[in-house]
């Protein structure tokens, strides 16, 4: 039986271990990361958490609606068995969330309520490393040697998340506003402490010059 639960009714730890064992869990689901990115967030929930799906939810000028929050590229329904259907899932979402806006995931192909096929880019490293050079861009190559002829390379103290912040806030402003780098500060910090996130740095002679940081998940 599918049931709407409320964010405070909800078993986190029956909710992670879902997402776990899922054929589809991603990071993007689990409770820590949705407890950063929504304000609110319930869920609807088949049996004893066999299968999931987190609902963000937002209220403006008094209306309820369902909208895909920042930083969080998919989200949809996680199930461990292939013999739930999605609408059955997405029929039950209470009437009162009057606008849906929401990205499913790459695993929730079928359903009559999508209108539009994002393309999701999804890159194995499964190959050696010099089978992967073999498909490197001309240009990518140019930039490693470029890189190498002024000395940069990966930095051995790597920028801390206030550092990495910072400097992003100073490049990006156009594409972030305040409110957002705070939710993501807030990612890099989190999944740094429970070992699902990792920074790295490139360093010239002057010291780090750039860094990216990565999610980490399964």
């Amino acid at each position: 039986m599918i049931q709407f639960v409320k964010y405070q009714n909800i078993d986190f730890v029956k909710w992670d271990k879902c997402i776990e064992k899922s054929i589809n869990g991603n990071i993007y689901a689990k409770t820590w990361y949705l407890n950063i990115v929504c304000e609110v967030w319930h869920a609807l929930v088949l049996d004893d958490y066999i299968a999931v799906m987190p609902l963000p939810s937002y209220k403006k000028w008094g209306i309820s609606y369902i909208s895909q929050p920042f930083m969080c590229q998919q989200l949809g329904l996680f199930f461990n068995t292939k013999e739930v259907k999605l609408d059955e899932f997405i029929n039950l979402i209470p009437k009162k969330f009057l606008k849906i806006t929401y990205n499913l995931n790459s695993s929730n192909l079928k359903s009559r309520y999508c209108i539009r096929k994002n393309t999701n880019h999804i890159i194995s490293l499964k190959k050696s490393i010099n089978e992967l050079r073999l498909n490197y861009s001309k240009s990518h190559i140019k930039n490693i040697k470029k890189a190498n002829k002024h000395n940069i390379s990966i930095a051995k103290n790597v920028d801390t998340p206030i550092e990495y912040s910072k400097n992003k806030r100073k490049v990006s402003s156009n594409f972030m506003n305040s409110c957002q780098f705070d939710i993501e500060l807030k990612i890099i910090k989190e999944s740094l402490a429970n070992g699902k996130g990792e920074i790295f740095s490139a360093s010239a002679d002057e010291g780090n010059c750039c860094s990216i940081f990565l999610l980490k998940d399964r």
